[in-house]
């Protein structure tokens, strides 16, 4: 028998399945299916206490094509084995969570309308969110942990270390550092500790983080990777012959909850970039229309000469505007001071 199924086995024979927070006092769970702009995929709303018998309910309520979409959660916990459970089904169905700031629909009216202003993933909601493929919080979204007990208050030894075998088991299965166990053993039940956003990525709680602006300077080409509201920039600067290079500009949408259905069609016109060069414009022609070169991943590419690479090595701050009515790829993508001087670099490795 595997080690994990014996956990599992172990975790309901002690009776570890009343392992609780102890102020849940929410109603039940239940789920609601919404979409946050008129174009926009389907998400699942997930809103309540979490129960024993929460992750039965929602097997019954999802069906088979809701398989990749997201789950918006707003719980203040309730049942730790529900919550793990929760998880499971949602990874087991391929589909992914976020927590926000605040949620919204569009109604019958095509008018925005708020489900929730100010959601809540505390305690055993918070294993449940770590089932996502793809996760994501907003940084000043409300991710809370804490130590859990047994509601008889009556914790020995044997039921600890198999509880933290169980939660070990599971955060190993979604790929969450073991780091996060020990921290939530630092607050008591009655106590809630709001992890912060740096937590959340070493932790790997979010993971689909990049570095802010993070700079790479390879023997022919210059990479720099930006954050942007619904994923991130990658701009490539490569040598295609002697005095002269080509930039590569790949917009990368990790966040699936705001894909439109019709995202592919966004990008079937080409889209002029604006390069600012301190406080000089240029407007770069692209050199065909957007290329899809995976899933959710789009390509646009602009010729530079050397001139005016060289201008950039010299510059105080550059900044990257598409001109598209595309919302999902206007973001300005500014480059930081390392990468401004790693052009320079570039271009005598590149002559």
């Amino acid at each position: 028998m595997k080690k994990n199924k014996i956990i599992s086995l172990l975790f309901s024979a002690v009776g570890l399945l009343g392992f609780s927070n102890v102020y849940a006092q929410e109603d039940s769970m239940t789920f609601k299916r919404y979409t946050n702009c008129a174009d926009c995929r389907e998400y699942i709303y997930a809103d309540g206490r979490i129960e024993g018998n929460t992750p039965l309910k929602f097997a019954a309520f999802i069906k088979p094509e809701d398989k990749g979409k997201t789950v918006f959660f707003n719980s203040l916990g309730g049942s730790l084995d529900g919550g793990i459970k929760l998880g499971e089904l949602i990874r087991e169905n391929q589909m992914h969570t976020y927590l926000g700031n605040e949620y919204y629909t569009i109604n019958e009216y095509g008018e925005k309308e708020l489900v929730n202003k100010d959601p809540k993933c505390h305690s055993s909601c918070a294993y449940a969110f770590l089932g996502g493929v793809a996760r994501r919080t907003e940084p000043d979204s409300k991710y809370g942990i804490h130590n859990f007990r047994n509601r008889n208050n009556s914790n020995n030894y044997l039921q600890e270390k198999l509880v933290d075998m169980h939660i070990e088991d599971y955060l190993r299965k979604m790929g969450v550092d073991r780091d996060y166990l020990y921290l939530t053993k630092s607050y008591e039940n009655e106590d809630v500790y709001i992890m912060p956003m740096s937590a959340r990525e070493s932790l790997i709680v979010d993971n689909l983080v990049v570095p802010e602006k993070s700079w790479k300077l390879e023997y022919n080409a210059l990479v720099n990777i930006v954050n942007v509201k619904n994923g991130f920039v990658e701009v490539n600067i490569k040598q295609l012959e002697p005095g002269a290079y080509v930039l590569t500009y790949i917009y990368t949408i990790n966040n699936e909850s705001f894909i439109p259905k019709n995202v592919d069609s966004l990008f079937q016109s080409n889209t002029l970039l604006n390069l600012k060069i301190d406080r000089t414009n240029f407007v770069l022609i692209p050199n065909e229309n957007w290329k899809r070169i995976g899933k959710n991943i789009y390509e646009e590419t602009y010729n530079l000469s050397k001139p005016l690479l060289m201008q950039m090595s010299k510059a105080q701050h550059i900044t990257l505007i598409p001109q598209t009515t595309n919302e999902l790829v206007n973001d300005e993508v500014s480059l930081s001071s390392e990468g401004i001087n790693n052009i320079g670099r570039f271009i005598q490795r590149n002559p």
